[in-house]
């Protein structure tokens, strides 16, 4: 199995490919898959009224998609969005 390189080296690969020059948005995310319960991060999509597949269970990972998706759709729908933030990790991540 090939050992994968070190964090900073792996944000760098994502900053370069996607011409960022932030890594906020990416931080922010993380530190909600880590550090949130579930039923922390279903409050916090009742407070901004997000969209999401009514389920008996979820998974982080999947409330993190749909979170993604609804700042994802605002940014790219918003052009008052568009002129505060550089791209939509930097949105997501403020």
């Amino acid at each position: 199995m090939k050992e994968s390189p070190p964090l900073n080296e792996i944000i760098e690969i994502i900053r370069k490919e996607q011409d960022l020059d932030s890594v906020i948005g990416l931080i922010c995310l993380n530190y909600i898959i880590i550090n949130s319960s579930v039923d922390d991060i279903l409050l916090f999509i009742e407070r901004k009224s997000i969209k999401i597949p009514i389920k008996k269970v979820y998974t982080r990972l999947e409330l993190l998609r749909h979170i993604c998706l609804h700042y994802y759709e605002q940014f790219n729908t918003n052009e008052q969005i568009q002129d505060l933030y550089d791209n939509c990790l930097d949105y997501i991540g403020f």
